[in-house]
């Protein structure tokens, strides 16, 4: 896939297990199937309908909290997940956590789609940086 650095499903477990360790919670997949779907539907975001980058994380960020793949934890990883994607891509945040945190939680309650998720994580990043981005090389040594 051209353009973006993607999260793996591997690479999403080891971020889960590392929000899960800090907070001395278990980290337990519930169901193996539901991450690699929920992976595959944002990836498609891009793949199928040429989403933009926040698209593609709050993507991320939507089927992990809609799938539930984790025992404990899913809206605390989507969150992650959707900002290490935009880090790894070379986009920097400066994102209201209060304002986040009601996103995520209205995904939870359906109360928000990927669109309007898509919007507030635009509204936090900068602009589209050059081709090159040496944190990428960084993550995939560590989340391998």
């Amino acid at each position: 896939m051209k353009g973006y650095d993607f999260i793996s499903v591997p690479q999403i477990a080891g971020l889960h297990h590392e929000a899960m360790k800090s907070y001395g919670v278990p980290s337990r997949i519930r169901d193996l199937a539901l991450l690699k779907s929920a992976v595959a539907a944002a990836q498609s975001v891009y793949t199928e309908s040429r989403g933009d980058l926040c698209e593609v994380a709050a993507a991320y960020a939507y089927y992990i909290v809609e799938n539930q793949p984790f025992v404990s934890g899913n809206k605390c990883t989507a969150l992650l997940t959707a900002l290490t994607l935009l880090k790894i891509n070379g986009r920097v945040w400066q994102l209201d956590e209060a304002a986040v945190a009601d996103a995520i939680n209205a995904i939870a309650e359906k109360r928000m789609d990927i669109a309007a998720l898509a919007v507030i994580l635009r509204t936090a990043v900068g602009p589209e940086p050059e081709p090159h981005y040496p944190e990428r090389r960084e993550f995939r040594r560590r989340h391998r």
